[in-house]
């Protein structure tokens, strides 16, 4: 499915609910980029995609598109969602996997990378308010980077003004996240989430943009 609508600018509507079980795919790089003009994308049975490693920009720049539901859908392999849903302007809600586990990413010249990296980048900016849901989302299985660091979220969140709400489990933990501020791949997770609530009530200050706030909210302190 790598780029199979990648730059289908005048569709609006693109259903692929007769998808349920995609065992031997492993990429959806690309898939909907730039349909600019989409507002709605069914792949709301999509339930058995074990060996998928790679969502690189699937949804990238999908300007009109509001919602995306996966919330049914299990990956055992992933490994990169780098920018999977960046520049989708107005998007309001995410739901994102019954169970993936994130893996660790291996890049091109054979070293970890980050594959987290921008996943939301400017995300819902222009729209109402956005809620992700990524309480199916595991990413403990990612190993440190070179230096004995374990790898950040750097810029997942960055520029999502109207993100109001991020749910998560307990995998969540960020220990798992390198809370160093150093380079691009270990910072700025929440740059400019100005609108964002903690589920104990904490809000968004300048100096909670790190890292270290990937996790769930244990009051105003935290």
């Amino acid at each position: 499915m790598f780029q199979m609508f990648n730059g289908c600018s005048n569709l609006q509507t693109i259903d692929l609910s007769c998808i349920i079980d995609t065992p031997s795919l492993t990429s959806t790089r690309e898939m909907f980029q730039s349909c600019t003009k989409v507002e709605n994308i069914d792949l709301s049975n999509w339930r058995n995609a074990q060996n998928l490693a790679v969502m690189q920009s699937m949804y990238y720049n999908c300007q009109k598109l509001k919602t995306v539901d996966l919330s049914s859908l299990v990956v055992s392999k992933l490994e990169n969602c780098q920018q999977m849903f960046r520049d989708c302007f107005i998007l309001e809600a995410v739901s994102l996997g019954n169970h993936i586990t994130l893996n660790e990413y291996r890049t091109s010249n054979n070293s970890s990378g980050n594959g987290m990296m921008s996943m939301f980048i400017n995300a819902g900016k222009n729209g109402t308010g956005m809620i992700v849901d990524l309480s199916g989302f595991d990413p403990t299985k990612i190993k440190n980077d070179s230096n004995g660091n374990p790898w950040g979220i750097g810029h997942m969140f960055s520029g999502c003004s109207k993100l109001t709400t991020v749910y998560v489990s307990d995998y969540w933990d960020n220990s798992n996240f390198s809370t160093q501020n150093s380079d691009w791949s270990q910072k700025n997770a929440f740059s400019g989430c100005n609108s964002l609530v903690g589920g104990a009530g904490t809000t968004y200050k300048a100096n909670t943009n790190l890292n270290s706030y990937a996790k769930v909210d244990g009051g105003k302190d935290d």
